[in-house]
C-alpha cells in the first residue's frame, strides 16, 4: 500500500490547499478544502489512475489531519474526487500578454 503526504500549500479562515505526495515524494494531485458553516468539503484532483483503495487511503488521510487540526469528528466531510491531467497554470498576467502581443490593448 502507497503511503501518501498532504503538504499545505496556502491556507485561509474559510480554505486550505494540499498537494497530495505518495512515498517517493512525487506530487500525484491537489486536495482543495473549504470550511462552510456545519462541514468540511473538498475536492481531489489526482493525476495518475489511482485505485479505489488508494483515493479511499487519501481521504481517510485527510479527515485524521483534520481532525487533529480542527476536530472533525461528529462535522459531515463531502471529498469529490477525479482523476485527470494537468493541461498548464493560467495567471491574468498571461492573459495580458496574450492581448498585447496581439495588437490589442489592455483597456
Amino acid at each position: 500500500m502507497t503511503t501518501y503526504t498532504l503538504q499545505r500549500e496556502v491556507r485561509t479562515p474559510h480554505s486550505e490547499s494540499y498537494f497530495v505526495v505518495d512515498a517517493e515524494d512525487r506530487d500525484v494531485g491537489r486536495l482543495d478544502v473549504h470550511f462552510p458553516q456545519g462541514m468540511v468539503h473538498a475536492t481531489l484532483i489526482v493525476r495518475e489512475n489511482l485505485t479505489e483503495e488508494e483515493l479511499r487511503e487519501i481521504v481517510n488521510r485527510f479527515i485524521q489531519e483534520m481532525n487533529q487540526l480542527v476536530g472533525v469528528d461528529g462535522i459531515e466531510v463531502a471529498v469529490h474526487a477525479f482523476q485527470g491531467e494537468e493541461r498548464g497554470v493560467f495567471h491574468n498576467d498571461d492573459l495580458n500578454e496574450r492581448r498585447n502581443g496581439n495588437g490589442h490593448s489592455n483597456n
